[in-house]
């Protein structure tokens, strides 16, 4: 890494203590954006990932066509500019943002951004968290899975692996060479995500997860032990809620008899927070059950609106759901997309504003 490129690094750092952000958590580059004063847009920018612009006062706009995770490191990007090189306009696209840029001023700005989303505390956090270590061979779901974790694109997260010696550089060319939308099915065996645009969370039978964070759009898929031999079948509360008591149980297996498709089409025909996008059995899988047909179920879940939601889950006979032999419970916080968030800053501010006034006229 040249001087210029370490003296990027370095200012990333210096933007920490700025803020006063925790190197350990992922950042709000937009929040950031907002501290420093200047102006923040959302545009369909065409080919352009993000702009800023010098003025009075200056500004930044960023693509709201993209996914989230790349607006944040776009957004990140142009801070990088304001803080290297001030009163200078700059258009980026994807290959100044996310690629290979051809000039020293963008390669520092892509390198601050990198610093600044991730950390080497962030970085070596979710390393850890995923068994990552130096050296080790790294696969495109677990390389996604900490893109994910750090609210930061699959491509930047790879550079930025590289750049901390974690993969070498053949590693990094082989990862890039595969898209995250791949390894997002992989994460759903083989079911396309209900949207390409979010990430996909997998929680897992040894996973003791009570509280997540995601955005809007994302999907958050449980994988849990089952053996549909024995009549129980893990369901969502709201789902039984609407079974008529002392049914016969369901076939080992066929589908849903017409009474739980009726109930299916009612807990979908309200608007939900939190709508079932997925809810299947595979019998493929090995499950430390070994009597009767065992597997694993797999039922996701659409974060569809902003809010904190409650999804719970129950392991019960569907004839008899009085008697819960297990259950699942995740408080999920469902964050708004970039351009949503900054319209609800920029209304609470407003609010801020009129109460304020109002206590300087009383």
């Amino acid at each position: 890494m040249g001087i210029g490129r370490v003296a990027a690094a370095q200012a990333a750092a210096e933007a920490f203590d700025d803020f006063g952000f925790d190197p350990s958590e992922p950042v709000d580059p937009f929040l950031a954006i907002n501290n420093l004063g200047l102006e923040l847009l959302f545009w369909d920018l065409g080919d352009l990932l993000g702009v800023i612009a010098p003025g009075a006062p200056s500004g930044v706009l960023i693509n709201r066509l993209r996914p989230a995770s790349v607006q944040r490191f776009t957004a990140a990007h142009e801070i990088g500019h304001w803080y290297l090189d001030q009163d200078h306009l700059a258009l980026d696209t994807e290959e100044t943002v996310e690629g290979l840029p051809k000039t020293q001023r963008e390669r520092n700005a892509q390198t601050f951004a990198s610093h600044f989303l991730m950390p080497l505390d962030l970085l070596h956090r979710v390393a850890e968290d995923h068994g990552v270590t130096k050296g080790s061979a790294i696969n495109p779901v677990t390389a996604y899975s900490m893109a994910r974790d750090m609210h930061v694109s699959y491509t930047a997260a790879v550079h930025q692996l590289g750049n901390c010696h974690f993969i070498s550089d053949a590693e990094r060319t082989a990862l890039l060479r595969v898209s995250p939308q791949r390894s997002k099915i992989e994460l759903t065996h083989g079911r396309k995500p209900s949207n390409p645009r979010g990430d996909v969370w997998v929680i897992g039978e040894q996973d003791d997860l009570e509280q997540l964070e995601v955005f809007r759009g994302d999907e958050i898929v449980f994988e849990l032990a089952e053996n549909p031999s024995t009549g129980y079948r893990w369901m969502q509360s709201e789902l039984l809620a609407h079974l008529p008591p002392r049914m016969a149980p369901l076939p080992v297996a066929g589908g849903y008899p017409d009474w739980a498709r009726r109930a299916k089409r009612l807990v979908h025909a309200v608007d939900e927070p939190m709508p079932r996008v997925a809810d299947d059995f595979d019998g493929s899988v090995a499950t430390p059950v070994t009597v009767g047909q065992s597997g694993v179920r797999r039922i996701g879940f659409n974060a569809a609106h902003p809010g904190s939601w409650k999804v719970e889950l129950k392991h019960v006979r569907p004839f008899d759901p009085e008697k819960v032999l297990a259950s699942r419970v995740l408080n999920t916080l469902v964050r708004p997309l970039p351009d949503e968030e900054e319209r609800r800053r920029r209304l609470e501010q407003f609010r801020l504003e009129e109460f304020e006034e109002s206590l300087d006229g009383a």
